[in-house]
């Protein structure tokens, strides 16, 4: 079964406010799917929206799977 974030979870994963968020979305840079008024974020769109936005200097580090660290702090 394919697991899905809420762009509360994608802001916090990434540490960037919400707004940032939902404008990629309105944006259509950030693939989402909306039930009702809720949108979710399949995992696999939002590792390729991360890659897509990599650096050729940056670490080779998964930002997803961080979600069990950020609940700790």
């Amino acid at each position: 079964m394919q697991e899905f974030y809420t762009p509360q979870e994608i802001a916090q994963i990434i540490r960037i406010d919400i707004n940032t968020i939902y404008e990629y979305i309105r944006m259509g840079k950030l693939p989402a799917a909306k039930f009702g008024n809720r949108y979710r974020i399949s995992r696999e769109d939002f590792e390729m929206f991360v890659k897509e936005r990599r650096t050729a200097g940056e670490g080779r580090g998964d930002l997803v799977g961080q979600e069990e660290h950020l609940k700790g702090e």
